[in-house]
């Protein structure tokens, strides 16, 4: 299933960032709804998605929507799919272990 939305952004800041609202990740989206998104990060360089607790592969297939991912060599790998690379910055303090 896929769906097709009309998606709102509202910065985040002066220059970029933009927090999406109206779109749900947890399912395939639609070409149009997957245009507004890739229209809306080279717009803003970083999109922001509250509230997206996507599993590893749903993750992964919401990356694909801007382009293939690529391994990180010695990054450290989620054990359900080799492309999610888990970290808690609230815990080391930082975005890499």
């Amino acid at each position: 299933m896929t769906s097709t939305v009309s998606l709102t952004g509202t910065p985040t800041g002066p220059r970029i960032g933009a927090e999406i609202a109206g779109v749900d990740l947890h399912h395939p989206v639609g070409h149009a709804t997957a245009d507004q998104l890739r229209e809306a990060l080279r717009i803003h360089k970083v999109l922001v998605l509250r509230g997206a607790t996507l599993s590893p592969d749903q993750h992964v297939a919401a990356v694909r929507i801007f382009g293939e991912p690529f391994d990180h060599p010695t990054g450290r790998r989620h054990p359900d799919n080799p492309l999610v690379y888990p970290y808690r910055v609230e815990h080391a303090g930082k975005a890499s272990h």
